[in-house]
């Protein structure tokens, strides 16, 4: 089992709920601005559209307080339209139907997502870019570091099936990688120092053969 490949199935999988998370939560929170901001706009032309009614003005003169507003009707109890003054239009539009003393306001505008998705999808490509941008730069300052892991685990397992495998990492940057080097050179020097022994006692052994 390689610790290297199970610590990137990890950190990938938490980065991956992490940037999920970034995702929905802002777009959450633009969503929630955006729904409260389009009310806003929609109550604030029904007070303007009402209080001309009030005044008894003309109503030819209503103009859209917001771009949002593409069309305002005004129908009598009897779903007359009295009234019908159109200032644009949009691919998605929505229809508020306001009640007054005279009858009803109908305010045709944009939709939430008609309104709000030129921004909506400038938010979400700026966000990708930015995250896109940190997940490139954590790559190539963690690469570097990834690789000494990797080539160690590599080592191990190529000593594991031959133990006079020669350590070949050059870095001295790593605890680890030094810790592991010094043990294998003392390994190296002990099997040294033994095999030495074993000749020197062979050699005696040879030796108090022939003399006795």
């Amino acid at each position: 089992m390689q610790f290297s490949r199970i610590l990137f199935n990890l950190v990938t999988r938490h980065v991956a709920v992490l940037i999920c998370f970034v995702f929905i939560l802002i777009n959450v929170m633009f969503y929630t601005a955006a729904k409260d901001d389009h009310l806003r706009q929609i109550n604030a032309q029904f007070q303007y559209t009402n209080q001309m009614i009030n005044l008894s003005l003309p109503l030819e003169i209503v103009k859209p307080l917001s771009p949002v507003i593409l069309e305002w009707q005004f129908i009598t109890p009897t779903g007359y339209t009295k009234i019908r003054k159109i200032f644009g239009k949009s691919w998605n539009v929505a229809s508020t139907k306001f009640e007054v003393e005279d009858g009803y306001v109908l305010l045709v505008h944009q939709s939430l997502v008609s309104a709000y998705f030129f921004q909506f999808f400038i938010t979400n490509t700026v966000l990708f870019f930015i995250v896109l941008t940190l997940l490139t730069t954590a790559h190539f300052n963690l690469q570097k570091h990834w690789k000494v892991l990797i080539q160690l685990e590599s080592w191990a397992a190529r000593y594991d099936k031959n133990d006079k495998f020669r350590f070949y990492l050059s870095s001295r940057s790593y605890s680890l990688v030094n810790t592991i080097r010094n043990l294998n050179q003392a390994r190296i020097e002990a099997q040294k120092s033994g095999h030495k022994a074993d000749h020197f006692i062979r050699s005696q052994t040879f030796w108090i053969t022939i003399q006795g």
